[in-house]
Protein backbone atom coordinates (compact mmCIF):
# COMPACT_ATOMS: atom_id res chain seq x y z
CA UNK A 1 0.00 0.00 0.00
CA UNK A 2 1.48 3.37 -0.95
CA UNK A 3 1.45 6.08 1.71
CA UNK A 4 1.25 9.60 0.29
CA UNK A 5 2.26 11.25 3.57
CA UNK A 6 5.35 9.10 4.05
CA UNK A 7 6.24 8.97 0.38
CA UNK A 8 6.89 5.23 0.39
CA UNK A 9 5.13 1.91 0.23
CA UNK A 10 3.95 0.29 3.47
CA UNK A 11 3.65 -3.45 4.15
CA UNK A 12 0.84 -4.63 6.40
CA UNK A 13 -1.16 -7.83 6.63
CA UNK A 14 -4.70 -6.83 5.71
CA UNK A 15 -7.96 -8.65 5.20
CA UNK A 16 -9.88 -8.26 1.96
CA UNK A 17 -12.55 -6.23 3.75
CA UNK A 18 -9.94 -3.87 5.18
CA UNK A 19 -8.42 -3.31 1.74
CA UNK A 20 -11.86 -2.40 0.39
CA UNK A 21 -12.41 0.01 3.28
CA UNK A 22 -9.00 1.61 2.70
CA UNK A 23 -9.83 2.14 -0.97
CA UNK A 24 -13.24 3.57 -0.03
CA UNK A 25 -11.64 6.03 2.43
CA UNK A 26 -9.15 7.28 -0.12
CA UNK A 27 -5.94 5.49 0.85
CA UNK A 28 -4.04 4.07 3.78
CA UNK A 29 -3.30 7.51 5.25
CA UNK A 30 -6.94 8.59 5.39
CA UNK A 31 -8.02 5.18 6.68
CA UNK A 32 -5.55 5.13 9.56
CA UNK A 33 -6.22 8.73 10.56
CA UNK A 34 -9.99 8.15 10.63
CA UNK A 35 -9.86 4.82 12.51
CA UNK A 36 -9.71 4.72 16.30
CA UNK A 37 -6.60 3.22 17.89
CA UNK A 38 -8.65 0.53 19.63
CA UNK A 39 -9.44 -0.98 16.22
CA UNK A 40 -5.83 -0.92 15.00
CA UNK A 41 -2.94 -3.29 15.65
CA UNK A 42 0.21 -2.02 17.37
CA UNK A 43 2.00 -1.90 14.01
CA UNK A 44 -0.83 0.12 12.46
CA UNK A 45 -0.82 2.50 15.43
CA UNK A 46 2.92 3.11 14.97
CA UNK A 47 2.32 3.80 11.29
CA UNK A 48 -0.51 6.18 12.19
CA UNK A 49 1.82 8.15 14.48
CA UNK A 50 4.44 8.39 11.69
CA UNK A 51 1.78 9.65 9.27
CA UNK A 52 0.59 12.27 11.77
CA UNK A 53 4.17 13.49 12.29
CA UNK A 54 4.77 13.63 8.53
CA UNK A 55 1.59 15.64 7.88
CA UNK A 56 2.39 18.10 10.70
CA UNK A 57 5.96 18.53 9.41
CA UNK A 58 4.68 19.11 5.87
CA UNK A 59 2.29 21.85 7.01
Amino acid sequence: MPSEALGCSVKLKLSTQTIRTIEKNGGIDAYLLSTSNSKLTEEAQRLKRKIKKATVAAS
